[in-house]
């Protein structure tokens, strides 16, 4: 029996179309029309109501984003810092979202801190997201580099960010009891 947490339960819904149209009215580039839940380490029934339940959910927003001339900004986001061996997850999930609506980008954090040091193009996986000390350390720069070079050529994006780490003094941070760095 897999343990869940609150967000696997509870995907946050798509919005109304007013609230993508106001975003991208104020510039928004890219519109996240939900959290997909990881349902990491699922059974098979877990994971076959997951992937009905999320295609469920973004219809309707498809629709209307569609409608709109908004569906090419539109992005799913999911798998947060998920573990690599939940890997099938992702594939069953996000491969039923592709399916489903090849148009929508789909958007992951696979950092090389919880074992993706491989950057499979075959992966359902649009955009892949990944900590900047990460890229640094994990496989090293060079090796990570060679890999993303071979992601963006499969015409797929690859997106750095920081968080509430690293704490090393000469990292990004954004916490004010912290020095900042140059």
């Amino acid at each position: 029996n897999a343990t869940t947490n609150t967000i696997e339960q509870n995907p946050v819904p798509c919005r109304g179309l007013d609230w993508y149209q106001m975003l991208a009215d104020n510039g928004a580039k890219d519109l996240n029309l939900m959290l997909v839940p990881q349902c990491a380490g699922c059974n098979e029934s877990a994971l076959n109501a997951t992937v009905e339940s999320t295609l469920q959910q973004l219809q309707p927003a498809v629709d209307a984003l569609t409608k709109a001339g908004l569906i090419e900004k539109a992005v799913v986001y999911g798998f947060d810092e998920m573990f690599s061996k939940y890997n099938a997850s992702l594939r069953r999930i996000y491969g039923a979202v592709k399916e489903r609506f090849p148009m929508l980008r789909t958007m992951a954090t696979l950092d090389g801190n919880r074992g993706w040091t491989d950057m499979d193009p075959s992966l359902p996986v649009d955009i892949w997201v990944e900590t900047y000390n990460a890229y640094w350390n994990v496989i090293g720069p060079e090796a990570r580099g060679q890999q993303v070079a071979k992601w963006r050529a499969a015409g797929k994006e690859y997106w750095w960010y920081w968080c509430l780490g690293p704490r090393q003094p000469d990292m990004l941070n954004t916490f004010v009891e912290r020095p900042a760095t140059d």
